[in-house]
């Protein structure tokens, strides 16, 4: 934030309430929460969310809700890394309301396009600061088969919830109409 006292990150996934949604066509072995587990290991991926995907033309996506509503940083993603691969079609998404229908802010996006190889570290995606309370990733095929991989995702912002107000419900609050406007 450039402050002299700026707030500490964390992994906001450690927090008491936070879950994982998979979307459509997205097995989740009957565990979606195993993206938020802290095991990303090529080992776990027996157990972890996955979607066959034929082409990079289409991609499934995971949700993690965050339970309340944060200031978020960042996002680190794993797939499977057990070989050089790397996943098309991704995108990550925040939002407040969780409908992902024109609200959500993009932070990432590949459109059709492979992302960068995976690695142990995973792929760390920065951005500027935004209350969200949902954080989506959308991921396509590798280039080794169909499988998507859903192996880990680690959301970063600071610790302390915020609470959403309507600025037109404050006292001395008052809107001015423009040129044209009645």
């Amino acid at each position: 934030y450039g402050l002299p006292n700026s707030p500490d990150l964390i992994n906001l996934d450690s927090l008491d309430g936070v879950v994982a949604i998979a979307g459509p066509c997205v097995d989740d072995r009957g565990n979606p929460n195993t993206i938020i587990d802290m095991n990303h290991s090529p080992g776990a991926w027996t157990g972890s969310p996955t979607a066959d995907i034929a082409n990079c033309d289409s991609n499934v996506y995971m949700t993690i809700d965050l339970g309340d509503y944060y200031l978020i940083t960042g996002v680190t993603i794993w797939h499977y890394y057990g070989n050089d691969r790397a996943y098309c079609a991704q995108k990550i998404a925040t939002s407040t309301s969780g409908s992902f229908t024109g609200e959500e802010l993009v932070v990432y996006d590949t459109g059709t396009d492979y992302g960068p190889p995976e690695s142990p570290d995973g792929n760390s995606f920065s951005f500027s600061a935004t209350f969200a309370r949902y954080v989506r990733h959308w991921c396509g095929r590798s280039t080794s088969n169909a499988g998507v991989h859903f192996m880990e995702i680690d959301v970063y912002g600071v610790a302390s919830s915020v609470d959403i107000i309507s600025l037109d419900q404050l006292v001395g609050v008052s809107a001015i109409a423009g040129p044209g406007v009645d």
